[in-house]
């Protein structure tokens, strides 16, 4: 049987209800997880008698749970952008909070845990002190140095209605590898803003080409233990909602090979497991623009996207998830795909994240995990 999230998916991307089997019931716990738990519901006949959430407790409290957090989110929004009005340039939804309400079927459907907004970095300060005065306190684990270097600020955090808020100056962190190429450049950027509205108030938000590039970047810069699959959702109504995507716009913008890697990962996985069916010979043209080894890693990272991020398959001693985002990073380094296939057992040797990595104790400690 197919992962049930990938039913999911695939119910979602082709508007048919899915049928349930009693065989899913083992998977409901990784969906529920996942946060998906109100995106079952919708796809196999939320409110029916015999549909999962009217038989299963956890669904619905899952689907409860789900609309109290969107109106909550929803209704701060609302808040923080009365408070902007006429002090506030320009505010550019991103993330969460602008594609549950732009193309999803029902906002509570696309799993949230915060706000996050961009500003002009002129307007940085005065937007700070606008959310101090609404009662959210600044709250990380991090010190303020940390953020020095961050595309946002330090997270806020209001203690009454617990909501976070990041208020970001970028999409992507200044060391990011996909700020090299021209597409995510900041005049790129600034002229794919386009005018829109949140529930009657003026907001940007970015166009439908720049979103999808932003959707599959976010996506693909840091492998996820949960929450990998969210973004495939919004690719799926993105393109559902989106029916004259620009794609020569989109295939002129791919400049650099980090951001076409994903985008071919992203799209040729959804392609490829019959979940969209994108226009033309996109998909041809976004594997002319990488080497034939490229294909090798598609199969390594295809696996991964269904084991983990869709089927919830547990880690191994070996293939733990810190190895196994080792494998994700690597494939996905701005290289010869080939060098970075050889490069795996090394940085799985030698993770290039550790400081400690040439350390014979920490060496020995992680053999040791492994036959525990």
């Amino acid at each position: 049987m197919e992962p049930l999230i990938k039913q999911i998916l695939r119910a979602a991307a082709s508007g048919r209800t899915l049928s349930w089997e009693a065989g899913m019931v083992a998977a409901l716990p990784w969906v529920i997880r996942n946060c998906l738990g109100p995106m079952l519901c919708h796809v196999s006949g939320n409110g029916g008698e015999h549909s999962p959430c009217a038989q299963h407790e956890p669904l619905r409290g899952a689907e409860l749970s789900a609309k109290v957090i969107s109106k909550t989110l929803t209704a701060a929004m609302e808040e923080i952008l009365d408070a902007c009005v006429s002090r506030v340039e320009r505010i550019v939804l991103l993330k969460g909070i602008s594609i549950s309400s732009q193309y999803y079927p029902l906002p509570h459907l696309r799993p949230m845990r915060d706000i996050d907004f961009l500003v002009e970095e002129k307007d940085l300060a005065v937007t700070e002190k606008i959310l101090a005065g609404l009662g959210y306190q600044r709250r990380s684990k991090n010190p303020e140095s940390f953020y020095r270097n961050m595309h946002h600020s330090m997270p806020f955090f209001h203690p009454r209605n617990n909501v976070w808020v990041e208020v970001h100056t970028d999409i992507f962190p200044p060391g990011s590898p996909l700020i090299q190429g021209a597409v995510f450049s900041r005049e790129n950027l600034v002229a794919n803003y386009v005018s829109g509205s949140f529930n009657g108030r003026e907001v940007c938000r970015l166009s439908a080409e720049m979103q999808l590039l932003y959707t599959i970047g976010h996506w693909g810069f840091e492998y996820k233990t949960l929450g990998g699959c969210v973004a495939l959702f919004d690719v799926v109504y993105l393109l559902q909602n989106e029916h004259q995507l620009d794609w020569d716009r989109i295939l002129g913008w791919l400049d650099t090979r980090s951001i076409t890697a994903l985008v071919l990962l992203c799209l040729g996985y959804l392609q490829a497991n019959q979940i969209i069916e994108i226009e033309g010979d996109i998909i041809r043209k976004l594997k002319s623009r990488m080497p034939a080894s490229y294909a090798y890693s598609l199969a390594i990272l295809h696996s991964i996207i269904e084991k983990h991020y869709l089927a919830g398959v547990p880690y191994g001693r070996l293939m733990t998830v810190n190895n196994v985002a080792i494998q994700w990073r690597t494939l996905l380094q701005d290289r010869s795909p080939l060098l970075n296939l050889l490069s795996i057992p090394l940085n799985i040797l030698f993770p290039p994240k550790a400081e400690k990595r040439f350390n014979p104790v920490f060496q020995f400690q992680r053999i040791k995990n492994i036959f525990k």
